[in-house]
């Protein structure tokens, strides 16, 4: 830790700047496809992905120790569902130091920028892209008049959320400067 890190701290903490990307990422969660717990098709998937499902995985990405999971595609992007969920095929055992540093790309795009021999990613992306095509059932076209008719209401909701954080944020300046000595 450095004496700089405290600067976060030492700073006004606004809301919406701070959660909206977690209202976004929950919304997009709720109604997002997920699979069952189905260890058999689980075992199946980590065997597709050359892990052994009775150890301790490892990273796609780097082979390190597996920490967490990584979405292929991301949930949202841009603040919008993309329509991708939280399938087995979209599901990949990550290392923390690598969903960090991926964050919101795709597995293609950030593969490609990963510094390992050419045909490493070449394989890399095509085991993955197998894997995904293999595993993922199902993928919601946010691009439809079903859905946007669906989810008119909802995102209405969302936006109404975000507005009353605004005001929220608009409300603790005013309590501070009444606060301050």
């Amino acid at each position: 830790m450095k004496k700089n890190d405290l600067k976060r701290h030492l700073s006004i903490y606004s809301i919406f700047k701070k959660r909206n990307t977690t209202i976004n990422h929950a919304f997009a969660s709720a109604i997002s496809y997920y699979d069952d717990y189905d260890e058999s098709l689980i075992n199946k998937a980590l065997k597709f992905l050359n892990q052994n499902p009775n150890n301790d995985l490892k990273c796609v990405y780097c082979n390190k120790k597996g920490e967490t999971w990584d979405h292929l595609e991301a949930l949202v992007n841009s603040g919008t569902f993309t329509g991708f969920g939280h399938e087995l095929g979209n599901l990949v055992p990550c290392c923390k130091k690598c969903n960090s540093s991926k964050g919101r790309k795709n597995y293609v795009n950030y593969i490609t920028g990963l510094k390992i021999e050419e045909s490493e990613k070449e394989n890399l992306i095509s085991k993955l892209t197998d894997y995904k095509n293999t595993f993922i059932a199902n993928k919601i076209d946010i691009n439809s008049k079903e859905y946007n008719k669906l989810t008119q209401k909802y995102y209405a909701i969302k936006n109404e959320i975000f507005e009353l954080m605004k005001q929220a944020d608009i409300e603790a300046e005013i309590i501070r400067n009444k606060l301050k000595k």
